[in-house]
Formats: structure tokens, sequence, C-alpha cells
């Protein structure tokens, strides 16, 4: 996690927007989310969890830019 970190620290993120990926990742994590999972799955953990609408957005983008970042299917 401290290289994708390092990763949006050098992609010229504002520290708030970095701040605010960890967190929502972490939020994901305990969740029981699996960032390596399928597409399918991650869909599925997100929509059980998140309400739609901003929400569902901004976990989404965090794990987008996750999934980016590992070269995984996105």
């Amino acid at each position: 996690m401290e290289n994708f970190l390092q990763y949006l620290k050098d992609s010229q993120l504002a520290k708030s927007t970095i701040i605010n990926h960890k967190r929502e990742l972490a939020n994901f994590s305990q969740l029981g989310g699996d960032l390596h999972a399928t597409e399918k799955e991650i869909i599925s953990l997100i929509k059980a969890n998140y309400y739609e609408g901003s929400s569902q957005k901004t976990i989404i983008t965090s794990v987008s830019k996750y999934r980016t970042y590992r070269e995984l299917p996105n």
C-alpha cells in the first residue's frame, strides 16, 4: 500500500485526495473487500455495502485508481 500512496503523491494529487483514497480503501478492506478480486465480486460488495450515489462513486473511484496502478482489469 505504501507504493500505491507514493504513486498518488507522484501523480501530484492533493494531500486531501490522497487521504480520502487511503481512508476509502481501508474501509473497503474492513468490509471484507479484496482489491484483487474479480470485478463482479467488487461490484457486488459495493452494491451491498454502500448507498447509491456519491458514496458508491467515491469508493469506485478509489478502487479503480488502485486497480489501474496495479494494472488489474478495471
